[in-house]
């Protein structure tokens, strides 16, 4: 495949400097600092990426970090999505200014891993750590029990309400009580419906089963463990088929945008978004709040999953040193400005002086689940998909329709123990 890719250079400011630099700074602030490495001639650090949304960042970024290092040019490449990995790797091999830094997804840890294209993290452990990142972004970026990403951002499913009119609950037990008991006033005529969401979108309703499934064990990496609880499988879905009739939800109609858009209106009072979502939400004006998807009740619980977006320092850098310096401001030193400039999410969750959204979004994602990040995963999650459409659609009883998603894990996948508790 030709691909269609566009390099951005980032020229020096003309400034006359000296033949040994070091990478320091990358700001007047305290809080974006880097260790110095000695340079003696000028570093191209070549990263590739396949998602538009993080031009302006990535771009902000390379040019505040060449004018403290005026010897290191960060060079963007954006390219086709399309045989993304293996691009990355024909570019490291065949070229001498390929892909020192790329950006990938957690799904794809395990190739890009065996493809030979990811250098371990290990330069900044004082960095990279879940005091910092979380558990869900430093186990999303481990693989073989090594630290090899270096977190970015990260997509996840949550529930926002309106804080005018609704407040938040830990339960759907406490939301259908306070659905029952609404009362409408001349103050909040605009609300129609007090809770919807998309019932088609497997990773808004993962939450749902969550709890009781692990695919590829803590970290999500072992193709050897596969767990189901099956009692409490069932009993999560027969407590999620009830919100059918309690709310009133069709499934696809309306669709994913139609809820956001009644929920910006305030029409709306709760829904679930993915977190891709949540900056438009904002740029509304209404005044919301982000919590987990509540339990079902006291004793059946929810967990949603997280897909985490990383850079990689590939081992064909041609300075690894610089290399990991460069993908250390991108993910740490500037994450602060990350939404701003992309709409998506820090994976940094220690950032000062940042919105109360933004320490609720934080506390969910440290606690969601990981998405399988091993190939031999398959059609594991459109097979889960089709089990909850079959249950919410009530083409096949709950028993049914668990027995065939069973049955596919149990023939494609290593069944490890139906009983044993997930994580």
């Amino acid at each position: 495949m030709t691909l269609k890719k566009y390099f951005k250079k980032f020229a020096a400011l003309g400034l006359a400097v000296s033949m040994l630099a070091s990478v320091t700074a990358c700001s007047g602030n305290s809080d974006k600092t880097t260790p110095e490495v000695e340079l003696e001639e000028d570093v191209n650090v070549n990263l590739w990426y396949s998602d538009d949304r993080y031009t302006g960042y990535f771009e902000e970024c390379a040019r505040r970090y060449h004018e403290s290092n005026a010897h290191v040019t960060v060079m963007l490449n954006l390219v086709e999505d399309e045989n993304y990995l293996d691009d990355v790797y024909n570019s490291c091999i065949k070229s001498d200014d390929g892909a020192d830094i790329f950006m990938m997804s957690s799904d794809d840890v395990q190739k890009a891993y065996l493809m030979g294209l990811m250098s371990a993290n290990t330069l900044y452990p004082e960095t990279f750590n879940e005091d910092v990142y979380g558990r869900a972004a430093i186990a999303a970026s481990t693989y073989s029990g090594r630290l090899l990403g270096y977190p970015l951002t990260f997509e996840t499913s949550v529930m926002v309400y309106n804080k005018k009119f609704a407040t938040p609950f830990k339960t759907f037990e406490e939301i259908t009580g306070f659905s029952d008991n609404f009362q409408h006033t001349d103050e909040n005529e605009s609300v129609t419906q007090i809770i919807g969401w998309d019932v088609s979108d497997v990773s808004l309703n993962y939450a749902f089963l969550g709890e009781y499934m692990n695919v590829g064990g803590d970290n999500a990496d072992d193709a050897t463990k596969t767990y189901l609880q099956d009692d409490n499988i069932k009993a999560a879905a027969q407590a999620y088929l009830q919100f059918k009739d309690s709310y009133g939800i069709v499934r696809d109609n309306p669709k994913y945008s139609d809820y956001i858009r009644k929920f910006t209106e305030g029409s709306l009072l709760y829904t679930i978004v993915n977190t891709s979502d949540l900056s438009s939400i904002a740029a509304s004006g209404i005044d919301y709040g982000i919590m987990q998807i509540p339990d079902y009740n006291s004793t059946l619980k929810t967990r949603a999953m997280s897909k985490t977006y990383m850079l990689a320092v590939t081992p064909y850098a041609s300075n690894s040193r610089i290399a990991a310096s460069v993908a250390r401001m991108f993910t740490y030193d500037y994450a602060d400005e990350l939404i701003s400039l992309s709409s998506m999410p820090a994976a940094r969750g220690d950032i000062p002086d940042h919105p109360e959204q933004y320490n609720a979004l934080h506390s969910v994602y440290a606690g969601t689940a990981l998405k399988a990040r091993y190939m031999e995963a398959g059609d594991y999650y459109l097979k889960l998909e089709i089990m909850l459409h079959q249950i919410w659609d009530k083409t096949a009883s709950v028993d049914d329709a668990y027995i065939q998603f069973k049955d596919y894990v149990t023939t494609t996948m290593n069944l490890t123990n139906k009983t044993q508790t997930a994580k």
